[in-house]
């Protein structure tokens, strides 16, 4: 749970706030004292999984799955850590599936977000700041 403001640097050169990146059985989501984070559902896991090794033509592991996900999402990510799988509530409409979690490291700004809270330069408050126009991920 957040107990301050994620702000992360998108694209276009804003600061969005508390974004969320969604697509079909998946989302990334930003929090102030986790890694950023892809979770996916546990069917869209095993259908992509299956689609992935007949490209590759291997058995891939969980995780080159979610690096699979972040690549085609436009997210330049590295580290890719597997969490585990719990009930999530997913996007759009915020219904409730069993998803699997990884953490991964930023290592650039992101797509424009699908969801956000605001859109804004100032982090003068108490926030958590994903900068990359300094290359630098800040704390504020």
């Amino acid at each position: 749970m957040s107990l301050v403001s994620t702000y992360v640097e998108a694209v276009d050169g804003k600061l969005y706030q508390n974004p969320t990146i969604y697509g079909p059985g998946w989302y990334i989501c930003f929090d102030d004292n986790d890694p950023p984070e892809l979770v996916v559902t546990l069917g869209t896991m095993k259908d992509l999984r299956g689609h992935l090794e007949q490209r590759i033509e291997s058995k891939a592991n969980w995780e080159m799955v979610a690096i699979d996900i972040l690549a085609k999402a436009g997210i330049d990510a590295q580290n890719v850590k597997r969490q585990g799988a719990t009930g999530r509530c997913f996007p759009p409409n915020d219904r409730l599936h069993m998803g699997m979690s990884f953490f991964f490291d930023l290592q650039a700004p992101i797509p424009v977000p699908t969801k956000f809270d605001s859109v804004g330069n100032d982090t003068s408050h108490d926030c958590v700041a994903y900068r990359f126009s300094t290359k630098a991920k800040s704390s504020v």
